[in-house]
């Protein structure tokens, strides 16, 4: 248990050298630092994923909450989407230009769809017309449910606090980094003490 001690000793020091964080051990413990370090991680490849700053893949997955079960899964299928050939016809029927397309990076995209795909369904609330637009290749039925039952006013409330929020929930890359790096050095330490337990 000694060995166990100063292997936990040791995940502390390390965090502290990397990131500079050693004092959320005293509060939270290696544990609860972990599982931060996991959070970020995934929330800065999901950024990544979506070619856009950290902070407005936050504000976006956040803030669109209110209309959509799953903000951050929905984009991600849009930066998928973009990479293909066939995108352009699933933007043409909402009105959407491809050089617009272009301009806009993939939370703005995200945006402006989700805005046209509820003006879609608003009109003409069935799976027949949902088909037509394409829209159920990237939204359920139950999504453009609540889409559609969302006030046309709101997407504009909705984009400018997505604006609002991107830069209070920013952390520069290199910081994101060394949150991955901890979760990988705390991984690693973890499982040495794992070692000592198991033996």
């Amino acid at each position: 248990f000694h060995d166990i001690a100063n292997g936990a000793k040791s995940i502390a020091r390390i965090a502290g050298k990397t990131i500079g964080i050693s004092g959320l051990f005293a509060t939270g413990g290696v544990l609860g630092v972990d599982a931060l370090a996991g959070v970020v991680n995934r929330k800065r490849l999901s950024a990544r994923e979506l070619g856009v700053p950290y902070g407005e893949a936050q504000a976006f997955s956040n803030v669109y909450q209110r209309v959509l079960p799953n903000p951050a899964g929905f984009a991600e299928k849009i930066a998928a989407m973009r990479s293909s050939y066939e995108f352009p016809r699933y933007l043409a029927p909402l009105g959407i230009s491809a050089g617009q397309a272009r301009s806009l990076d993939t939370v703005q995209l995200s945006e402006l769809m989700l805005r046209r795909a509820a003006k879609v369904w608003k009109q003409n609330p069935n799976l027949q017309t949902a088909e037509a637009y394409g829209l159920t290749k990237y939204l359920s039925v139950g999504e453009l449910r609540m889409l559609g039952n969302t006030p046309a006013g709101s997407f504009g409330r909705l984009q400018s606090q997505v604006a609002a929020q991107t830069a209070g929930l920013n952390i520069p890359p290199a910081v994101a980094a060394q949150w991955a790096q901890l979760k990988t050095t705390l991984g690693y330490a973890g499982g040495e003490i794992e070692t000592v337990l198991v033996k």
